[in-house]
Protein backbone atom coordinates (compact mmCIF):
# COMPACT_ATOMS: atom_id res chain seq x y z
CA UNK A 1 0.00 0.00 0.00
CA UNK A 2 1.14 3.45 -0.60
CA UNK A 3 0.14 6.74 -2.26
CA UNK A 4 0.69 6.80 -6.04
CA UNK A 5 1.49 9.17 -8.35
CA UNK A 6 -0.65 8.67 -11.18
CA UNK A 7 -4.81 8.36 -10.03
CA UNK A 8 -6.05 5.17 -9.22
CA UNK A 9 -9.24 6.06 -10.49
CA UNK A 10 -11.66 9.31 -10.81
CA UNK A 11 -13.98 10.31 -7.76
CA UNK A 12 -17.05 12.95 -8.30
CA UNK A 13 -15.57 15.37 -6.73
CA UNK A 14 -17.43 19.36 -5.99
CA UNK A 15 -19.87 20.62 -8.24
CA UNK A 16 -20.11 17.29 -10.22
CA UNK A 17 -16.43 17.38 -11.75
CA UNK A 18 -14.36 14.17 -11.88
CA UNK A 19 -11.08 14.76 -9.73
CA UNK A 20 -8.14 12.23 -9.37
CA UNK A 21 -8.07 10.22 -6.78
CA UNK A 22 -4.14 9.52 -5.16
CA UNK A 23 -4.70 7.62 -2.07
CA UNK A 24 -3.75 4.39 -0.90
CA UNK A 25 -4.92 1.54 -3.45
CA UNK A 26 -4.53 -2.49 -2.49
CA UNK A 27 -4.80 -4.19 -5.32
CA UNK A 28 -5.76 -1.53 -7.89
CA UNK A 29 -8.34 -3.29 -10.89
CA UNK A 30 -8.85 -6.55 -9.31
CA UNK A 31 -12.27 -5.81 -7.36
CA UNK A 32 -14.51 -4.64 -10.61
CA UNK A 33 -18.41 -3.30 -10.24
CA UNK A 34 -18.86 -3.35 -7.07
CA UNK A 35 -22.14 -2.47 -6.15
CA UNK A 36 -23.70 -2.26 -2.22
CA UNK A 37 -27.10 -2.86 -1.25
CA UNK A 38 -27.85 -3.19 2.70
CA UNK A 39 -24.78 -4.30 4.37
CA UNK A 40 -23.66 -6.48 1.55
CA UNK A 41 -21.30 -5.60 -1.32
CA UNK A 42 -20.82 -7.94 -4.44
CA UNK A 43 -18.25 -7.25 -7.53
CA UNK A 44 -16.59 -9.29 -9.81
CA UNK A 45 -13.08 -10.64 -9.23
CA UNK A 46 -11.26 -13.47 -11.47
CA UNK A 47 -14.13 -13.58 -13.38
CA UNK A 48 -16.90 -14.68 -11.25
CA UNK A 49 -19.59 -12.76 -8.88
CA UNK A 50 -18.62 -12.70 -5.16
CA UNK A 51 -20.15 -11.15 -2.17
CA UNK A 52 -18.63 -10.06 1.41
CA UNK A 53 -20.40 -8.02 4.12
CA UNK A 54 -19.94 -4.51 4.16
CA UNK A 55 -18.72 -3.96 7.54
CA UNK A 56 -15.28 -6.04 6.51
CA UNK A 57 -14.66 -9.64 6.60
CA UNK A 58 -14.63 -13.07 4.21
CA UNK A 59 -15.47 -12.77 1.03
CA UNK A 60 -17.20 -15.80 -0.90
CA UNK A 61 -17.48 -17.07 -4.39
CA UNK A 62 -21.06 -16.49 -5.47
CA UNK A 63 -20.46 -18.28 -9.07
CA UNK A 64 -18.09 -20.50 -10.66
CA UNK A 65 -18.62 -20.26 -14.25
CA UNK A 66 -15.58 -19.85 -15.55
CA UNK A 67 -16.47 -17.01 -17.67
CA UNK A 68 -16.19 -13.61 -17.92
CA UNK A 69 -18.92 -12.04 -15.45
CA UNK A 70 -19.76 -8.31 -15.01
CA UNK A 71 -21.72 -5.75 -13.56
CA UNK A 72 -24.04 -7.88 -10.58
CA UNK A 73 -26.68 -6.04 -9.02
CA UNK A 74 -27.94 -6.84 -6.03
CA UNK A 75 -32.02 -6.30 -5.24
CA UNK A 76 -32.46 -3.29 -3.10
CA UNK A 77 -33.56 -5.91 -0.45
CA UNK A 78 -30.81 -8.31 -0.88
CA UNK A 79 -32.59 -11.32 -1.52
CA UNK A 80 -30.93 -11.80 -5.35
CA UNK A 81 -28.35 -10.96 -7.39
CA UNK A 82 -28.23 -10.02 -11.15
CA UNK A 83 -25.30 -10.21 -13.39
CA UNK A 84 -23.88 -10.47 -16.51
CA UNK A 85 -22.45 -13.86 -17.56
CA UNK A 86 -20.56 -15.49 -20.79
CA UNK A 87 -21.14 -18.67 -19.71
CA UNK A 88 -23.04 -20.04 -22.16
CA UNK A 89 -21.05 -18.03 -24.78
CA UNK A 90 -22.10 -14.21 -25.79
CA UNK A 91 -23.06 -12.14 -22.56
CA UNK A 92 -26.59 -12.93 -21.54
CA UNK A 93 -28.20 -11.63 -18.15
CA UNK A 94 -28.73 -14.12 -15.09
CA UNK A 95 -30.25 -13.31 -11.73
CA UNK A 96 -29.97 -15.77 -8.54
CA UNK A 97 -31.33 -15.88 -4.73
CA UNK A 98 -28.74 -15.48 -2.18
CA UNK A 99 -30.57 -17.82 -0.02
CA UNK A 100 -30.15 -20.86 -2.77
CA UNK A 101 -27.95 -19.84 -5.39
CA UNK A 102 -29.92 -21.62 -8.05
CA UNK A 103 -29.22 -18.34 -11.11
CA UNK A 104 -31.64 -18.55 -14.18
CA UNK A 105 -31.11 -17.13 -17.77
CA UNK A 106 -33.25 -14.24 -18.47
CA UNK A 107 -32.28 -13.24 -21.56
CA UNK A 108 -31.11 -14.84 -25.37
CA UNK A 109 -30.10 -11.12 -26.81
CA UNK A 110 -27.00 -13.06 -28.27
CA UNK A 111 -25.15 -9.80 -28.83
CA UNK A 112 -21.39 -8.08 -27.88
CA UNK A 113 -22.45 -5.98 -25.17
CA UNK A 114 -25.00 -6.64 -22.36
CA UNK A 115 -25.24 -4.20 -18.65
CA UNK A 116 -27.24 -4.85 -15.82
CA UNK A 117 -28.02 -1.30 -14.45
CA UNK A 118 -30.18 -2.12 -11.55
CA UNK A 119 -33.80 -3.07 -10.42
CA UNK A 120 -37.13 -1.44 -11.01
CA UNK A 121 -39.05 -0.64 -8.00
CA UNK A 122 -41.57 -3.57 -8.85
CA UNK A 123 -38.72 -6.54 -8.33
CA UNK A 124 -37.57 -6.55 -12.17
CA UNK A 125 -33.76 -6.25 -13.48
CA UNK A 126 -33.09 -3.48 -15.38
CA UNK A 127 -30.70 -4.65 -18.21
CA UNK A 128 -29.33 -2.52 -21.26
CA UNK A 129 -27.72 -4.34 -24.52
CA UNK A 130 -26.17 -3.78 -27.91
CA UNK A 131 -28.78 -6.16 -29.63
CA UNK A 132 -30.29 -5.55 -32.91
CA UNK A 133 -28.40 -2.23 -32.88
CA UNK A 134 -27.21 -1.33 -36.92
CA UNK A 135 -23.88 0.06 -35.74
CA UNK A 136 -21.58 0.04 -33.15
CA UNK A 137 -21.35 3.28 -32.00
CA UNK A 138 -24.93 3.95 -31.62
CA UNK A 139 -24.80 2.35 -28.21
CA UNK A 140 -22.77 0.72 -25.61
CA UNK A 141 -19.03 2.16 -24.43
CA UNK A 142 -17.07 4.23 -26.25
CA UNK A 143 -14.01 2.74 -28.16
Amino acid sequence: MGTRRDPALLVAGAAGRVEPYYGPVASPGYLRFPHIAGDIVVFVAADDVWLAPLAGGRAWRFTADEAEAATPRLRPDGAHVAWVSAKDGSPEIYVASLADGTSTRLTYWGTSWARVCGWTPGGEVLAVSRANQPFAHTSGPAR
